[in-house]
């Protein structure tokens, strides 16, 4: 009698501690949400995502974004060419249907293989309403986008009446050093975020080199670095045979 109340109870806790195991760990399968950021990015939360022929490093900064049930992901490096945010045309520091926003959405995104575009998730963004360019503390309005670039608000800037509150802060974005993007060449540079700098119009917020705020001319160029979402289980493997014979984690 003793041996079968012994052997009952084995099997119960057998079962808790199956039921207690997460999808993800389950057949040692890694899904993106477990590779996030935490509290800073570090090589830690890094996958290596194909563009043409070449592996190149995103961030995984959150496990979902904006509610979205998808995780987001940031271009760790610069794009190689800079571009304008927009022409100099009034209303010019609009984000929607700008060169910025054109170029992220319909041009940029062909780097990535037919299989990983139906992977892109469209998510709703903040950006300025377009009647609200020059007004002081000005609203806002959804988007949905593919591919796009940060806000002046997802980047963890403080709260100025001259730029919309386009977002939540990314917790990630901290200080001016989490916020310094470097070219391939191993050099600093500024780059675009989407938000207007709501004075005249044609102004538009740009990160410096050394991580702080700039404004600059919407027809001036500056650098890029593309952010997209992809669905929080997507799964990823390790891989040792993509980067100079590193351990890295891969899209499977």
């Amino acid at each position: 009698m003793i041996t079968k109340i012994l052997a009952f109870i084995t099997i119960i806790i057998i079962l808790l501690l199956s039921g207690c195991s997460s999808p993800s760990s389950e057949n040692n399968n890694l899904i993106l949400s477990d590779i996030a950021c935490s509290k800073k990015m570090s090589d830690d939360c890094v996958v290596y995502i194909k563009e043409n022929e070449n592996y190149v490093p995103y961030y995984v900064l959150t496990k979902n974004f904006n509610n979205s049930n998808c995780v987001l992901l940031l271009r760790k490096f610069l794009l190689d060419d800079k571009i304008s945010f927009n022409t100099s045309e009034i209303p010019a520091a609009r984000y929607e249907g700008s060169v910025l926003d054109n170029f992220l959405e319909k041009e940029f995104s062909k780097v990535f293989d037919e299989g990983f575009m139906k992977k892109l998730q469209a998510v709703e963004i903040s950006t300025i309403k377009n009647d609200q360019l020059g007004k002081p503390n000005p609203e806002t309005t959804l988007i949905k986008r593919r591919v796009f670039s940060l806000s002046y608000t997802e980047l963890g800037m403080k709260e100025e009446p001259l730029e919309a509150i386009e977002g939540k802060k990314i917790p990630v974005f901290n200080d001016a050093n989490s916020r310094i993007a470097y070219n391939s060449n191993g050099t600093s540079g500024s780059w675009w975020t989407r938000t207007a700098h709501n004075w005249g119009g044609d102004l538009a917020v740009g990160i410096a080199p050394d991580g702080g705020i700039g404004h600059g001319s919407t027809s001036s160029t500056n650098g890029v670095r593309p952010a997209f979402c992809l669905q929080s289980n997507t799964s990823i493997v390790e891989r040792e045979d993509v980067i100079d014979d590193k351990t890295v984690y891969i899209l499977e």
